[in-house]
């Protein structure tokens, strides 16, 4: 592991991640961990969890500096993160089918070849909701926040690591609920 993380940075010694601007584009797949919280009447339904996969792909826009860099990012992800509640003798079946999210992220380079970053901005997911206790599906918005690392393969192309937390508000106009998602993906990045 070692050889291989020397190997890594030897490659990618002259490449600096954050310095660069432009647009830039890119894909990604990862692992959702949804926890939804459900309010009916008197009854508090929680802990309702679910996990699932998500990919899709992005587009934005860098402003680089020196060693820093904002951007503005417009990401697209398919989604197949689904849940199954029993209350009552009701079943629910929900579930999260796509998202698009508009966000702010800031880099900074701790090597030529490698940046630490931050995320944040505004989500909205697409949820899908049937059964006996619940019969419709809206998109519904919400924040996420997230942070992650970025190594460089060449002057134009680099893959990334991250972990985000979205969250979302109500989710159907006749039941209180709120989901959490917390997302882990890994993907590549091309600026031009």
């Amino acid at each position: 592991m070692k050889r291989l993380i020397l190997i890594v940075l030897a490659v990618t010694s002259n490449i600096a991640i954050a310095a660069e601007s432009g647009a830039y584009l890119g894909g990604h797949v990862g692992y959702g961990n949804a926890n939804t919280k459900i309010n009916i009447g008197a009854d508090t339904l929680d802990g309702l969890g679910s996990g699932g996969i998500a990919g899709g792909g992005f587009v934005g826009y860098q402003f680089g500096l020196e060693k820093t860099a904002f951007a503005v990012e417009v990401d697209y992800s398919l989604a197949d993160i689904d849940s199954k509640l029993t209350l009552n003798g009701g079943t629910t079946t929900a579930g999260l089918d796509s998202l698009l999210s508009f966000s702010g992220k800031l880099a900074y380079s701790v090597t030529d070849s490698a940046a630490v970053f931050l995320r944040g901005g505004y989500v909205i997911g697409d949820f899908d909701a049937g059964g006996d206790l619940l019969t419709e599906g809206e998109k519904e918005g919400g924040f996420v926040l997230g942070f992650g690392m970025e190594i460089g393969l060449s002057e134009n192309l680099s893959l990334y690591g991250e972990y985000q937390h979205q969250n979302f508000g109500r989710f159907d106009k006749n039941v209180d609920g709120k989901t959490k998602i917390n997302a882990f993906r890994a993907g590549f990045r091309y600026q031009f």
